[in-house]
């Protein structure tokens, strides 16, 4: 597991805008449930491209992302070979479990907050530990515990790099989706 200094040591490859890798995005909605019945497709996807990345991003503890891979693992696990995970979460709180995930499943943690370009931001952590945001309204209705500065990095950049891949992510970072 090593820290990422930049997107482009995560993703080398470059993107053309005119690549159309939005259409192969999946997101999944309804928990695990949701997990199960995509498996087929995923699966199918991932049999064609041979390339897989999935993204966690806002992924707390990580647990979305492990319950995919496990899922995965029972469906089809021959398929786990083409597929790279991605835990993004900038707090502090969880660090050391997700290094120790992306370890696990041979993947990465980064931790930075996904936005729409590189830089920095204030990152709020919340009483609640589910609810910590960019936006300190957000995370204050549970009370805020402490706020710091966290890197930033274009998320759309990210999902463009892999540009063929079939790409499944679950988007949750708290008043920043976009």
């Amino acid at each position: 597991v090593r820290m990422l200094d930049s997107i482009e040591a995560l993703n080398p490859c470059q993107f053309n805008a005119s690549d159309d890798c939005i259409a192969r995005m999946y997101e999944l909605r309804g928990g695990k449930t949701a997990l199960v019945n995509m498996l087929p497709e995923i699966s199918a996807q991932l049999e064609r491209t041979r390339r897989g990345v999935f993204i966690d991003c806002g992924c707390n503890e990580g647990d979305w992302l492990v319950s995919l891979l496990k899922a995965l693992h029972i469906h089809n696990a021959s398929l786990l070979q083409y597929v790279y995970p991605i835990w993004i979460e900038p707090s502090r709180r969880y660090y050391k479990r997700l290094q120790k995930l992306a370890l696990t499943w041979n993947g990465h943690h980064l931790a930075r907050a996904a936005w729409v370009s590189s830089g920095t931001m204030m990152l709020h952590e919340s009483r609640n530990a589910m609810s910590s945001s960019l936006s300190n309204a957000s995370a204050a209705r549970y009370g805020t515990l402490d706020s710091y500065t966290v890197e930033t990095f274009d998320l759309a950049r990210l999902v463009r790099s892999h540009a063929g891949a079939t790409i499944v992510m679950k988007h949750d970072i708290e008043a920043s989706e976009y």
